[in-house]
């Protein structure tokens, strides 16, 4: 899959092109944060940036610090960056809830 970069044609990396299955692999075994006061250090969090139902993205959760969320993604390396710039841009957010996670999407 093909996608485009500054208007250019890229192929995405084998972690970011699977970013979409594991936002397929947890819909079944975690719980989303219905809101932000449901997140915990450790959660992932997904990313739609375009709105289209594509996942584009994930974080992590590292930082709590006077009442704001921080994550640490790959790609642009970026360490605690605030989890805030998601929802201002616009973007779809998931955050899972890691302590309702099970091992298959039986348990």
């Amino acid at each position: 899959m093909l996608g485009t970069r500054n208007g250019l044609p890229f192929k995405p990396t084998h972690s970011w092109g699977g970013v979409h299955n594991f936002y397929n692999h947890w819909k079944y075994r975690a719980k989303l944060a219905s809101n932000t006061n449901d997140i915990s250090m450790g959660d992932p969090v997904n990313a739609d940036f375009n709105n289209d139902g594509d996942i584009d993205h994930t974080g992590i959760i590292t930082e709590f610090t006077n009442g704001h969320f921080f994550l640490t993604q790959h790609t642009t390396d970026r360490k605690d960056a605030p989890l805030s710039t998601w929802y201002s841009n616009g973007y779809k957010v998931y955050a899972w809830k890691m302590s309702t996670a099970k091992r298959t999407p039986n348990d």
